[in-house]
């Protein structure tokens, strides 16, 4: 269970506002019906992210499984996740997830007066991303045009885990756009990458006919097929779509079992999550751990992981390896009965230490 006990829908934050004493929000990128996008400062690591904030109460606690499906990830056709904070600062808890920022256009604003053959390499980086996700079980679940970036390179990106689910049985109610959500979901089926394959073909579809020259007639089959109401009639895979596509590329396998785990620093990890859980037990005050090494030994990720191990349990506060960042973050906390933990980096000793 999460350490905070709810989550509220706030009103609009004004430019300027620092949120959990990290970041500060720079200018409104969009909003939709349960999130609210924000260009935000990185006053930490001196970068620009972008921050996604619900604004819908009944959406607590979606973020911390949106970043629990992608956290880790890394691929050239998929946005990345880098932090998940929630924010105590103005009395109720305010969750937020933060991303990489890409510049770039809307897919559905790229295609305008584009032929197939300049569009096809851009489904072609989508498909990519899906392939991704689906060798680690995870389905997009709401792909759409609006939901893929293209960057000034033309390269495609896929943004927006928000419906994000793992392979199997759906549970709840059916998260996705209408007209994109597959009819074997709305039946009751199994969640599977089939099913974003359909939205895929819904979203060509739809772009077709702002196209100057359209798919030829193989293309167009490839398209009816992806569409098909009888998912057994749907291509199985993404590499089978590729395949079709005359694209070379692979589909980029992740490594077998949960990628999103640090992977060689088992036993970092596992004393870590014993010492959090006699910690958490005996109900002890505040505490601080330092993570210590050289440059260059992935000290900077085995932070990441500890922090997301920790912060759906406890308030984490990371600091930087500048002491005056450090004093910052160690000073009380509005409400100092939330119990909380502080994870750093130091660069030259080394030793790790707890």
């Amino acid at each position: 269970m999460p350490w905070y006990t709810r989550v509220l829908a706030h009103d609009p934050l004004p430019p300027g506002t620092v949120l959990s004493r990290r970041y500060r929000l720079l200018e409104p990128l969009g909003a939709g019906g349960s999130s609210v996008a924000w260009r935000a400062g990185d006053l930490v690591l001196g970068r620009t992210v972008a921050l996604k904030l619900i604004n819908n109460p009944s959406w607590a606690g979606r973020l911390h499984a949106e970043f629990s499906a992608v956290q880790g990830l890394v691929h050239p056709n998929l946005v990345r996740a880098l932090d998940y904070e929630v924010d105590i600062e103005r009395g109720d808890a305010l969750e937020f997830l933060v991303y990489e920022v890409v510049s770039g256009q809307t897919l559905e604003r790229y295609a305008r007066q584009l032929s197939w053959s300049e569009l096809q390499p851009v489904i072609a980086d989508i498909l990519a991303g899906l392939g991704f996700l689906h060798a680690l079980g995870v389905a997009h679940g709401d792909v759409k045009a609006n939901n893929v970036l293209v960057t000034d390179d033309g390269r495609g990106v896929l943004i927006d885990f928000g419906c994000a689910r793992r392979f199997g049985p759906t549970f709840g109610a059916i998260a996705g756009t209408a007209g994109y959500i597959p009819p074997e979901l709305a039946a009751g089926g199994k969640i599977d990458g089939r099913n974003d394959l359909f939205a895929l073909g819904v979203t060509v579809e739809r772009l077709l006919p702002q196209l100057k020259t359209p798919p030829d007639g193989r293309m167009l089959r490839l398209l009816r097929r992806l569409c098909a109401r009888d998912v057994a009639q749907r291509p199985a895979t993404v590499a089978e779509v590729l395949e079709l596509f005359d694209d070379s590329r692979a589909v980029q396998l992740a490594p077998a079992g949960r990628s999103a785990r640090l992977l060689g620093r088992d036993t970092e990890l596992e004393s870590f999550e014993r010492e959090l859980n006699d910690w958490l037990h005996r109900g002890a005050r505040p505490v601080s751990r330092l993570l210590w090494g050289p440059s260059g030994i992935g000290k900077s990720r085995l932070l990441q992981q500890l922090k997301w191990t920790a912060q759906s349990r406890v308030r984490v506060v990371e600091g930087s390896s500048a002491l005056a960042e450090w004093s910052r973050a160690l000073r009380p906390w509005p409400n100092p009965s939330k119990r909380w933990f502080v994870a750093k980096v130091a660069s030259e000793s080394p030793v790790w230490s707890k």
